[in-house]
C-alpha cells in the first residue's frame, strides 16, 4: 500500500474524514446482505447486530470517505435485503459526506431469510432510471453488492442482472462473505471483465472486509463498459 492509502486508511479507522482518492463523478447504489446468516439466527429472531454487520457498516463508511461526496460529484444510495429489500435512501438525499457518514451509521440489522435477488437488481435498476429523475447523464453508474449468501435460484439472478442492469450499463461488484456465498455466484452476477480483484472481490472473513476497499474504489474510478459489449436502451 502506498503512503498515501496508508494515511488516508489510518484517518478513515480513526473516525477522520479522508481525503479523496477517486475524483470521478459517479452515482453509486450500495447493496448490502442483511439477513440472519451475517449474524445467526434464524429470521427476526437475530435481536441486536454483530460484529461482522458493524464491519460492514465502517467499510461502507471508508468508501464514501474515498469519494468526493456532492450533489454534482458523487453521490450513494443505499439498499439493505433480506426477507424484504428496503430502499434506505436515493441517490438525491443526502448531498454532504457528514450527514451520509451518519446515515450509514444509522442503517438498522433487519435480519430475516435470504430474498431472491431478482428483487434486488429490481429496485437497483429503478433507482437509476432516469425517468425517476435520479439519473445523470454521462455520470457512471455503479452497484456495489455485498452478499453473505447466494440465492436460491442463481440461474434466474443472473438472467435478471445481465438484462435489467447491465443492460443499462451499470456497472456491478460484488464483494463476497466466503463463508456464505460463492465464486461462480460472485462471476454469474459482476460485470465483465468478471475476474476476481477486478469486479469481484473475496473476503474470507467479514472482519477483513474492509482489505478490499482500496482496490474495489479503483475499479469504480476506472471502470467502464468493456469494447464489443452493447449497451441496450432501456
Amino acid at each position: 500500500m502506498s503512503g498515501i492509502l496508508l494515511l488516508i486508511a489510518l484517518l478513515a479507522a480513526g473516525g477522520i474524514e479522508a481525503t479523496e482518492t477517486c475524483g470521478r463523478k459517479l452515482d453509486l447504489l450500495i447493496s448490502v446482505d442483511s439477513s440472519a446468516s451475517l449474524c445467526g439466527g434464524t429470521g427476526h429472531e437475530v435481536p441486536h447486530p454483530c460484529a461482522a454487520w458493524y464491519a460492514i457498516l465502517d467499510f461502507c463508511k471508508n468508501i464514501v470517505n474515498s469519494l468526493n461526496i456532492g450533489p454534482d460529484e458523487t453521490r450513494v444510495a443505499f439498499v439493505t435485503y433480506s426477507d424484504t429489500t428496503n430502499v434506505e435512501w436515493g441517490l438525491r438525499q443526502y448531498t454532504n459526506k457528514t450527514s451520509l457518514l451518519t446515515a450509514i451509521d444509522n442503517v438498522k440489522y433487519p435480519g430475516g431469510e435470504f430474498t431472491d435477488l431478482i428483487s434486488v437488481f429490481k429496485i437497483i435498476s429503478d433507482i437509476f432510471l432516469p425517468v425517476v429523475g435520479e439519473d445523470r447523464l454521462g455520470v457512471q453508474n455503479i452497484g456495489l453488492l455485498i452478499s453473505d449468501g447466494a440465492p436460491e435460484n442463481p440461474d434466474l439472478a443472473y438472467a435478471a442482472e445481465s438484462t435489467v442492469i447491465q443492460g443499462d450499463g451499470v456497472g456491478v461488484f460484488v464483494v463476497c462473505l466466503m463463508d456464505g456465498c460463492t465464486v461462480p455466484f460472485s462471476w454469474g452476477i459482476a460485470s465483465p471483465p468478471k475476474k476476481v480483484n477486478e469486479t469481484f472481490f473475496l473476503v474470507k472473513d467479514h472482519l477483513l472486509i474492509d482489505q478490499v476497499r482500496d482496490n474495489l474504489v479503483n475499479k469504480f474510478c476506472t471502470w467502464t463498459l468493456p469494447g464489443g459489449i452493447v449497451q441496450t436502451v432501456g
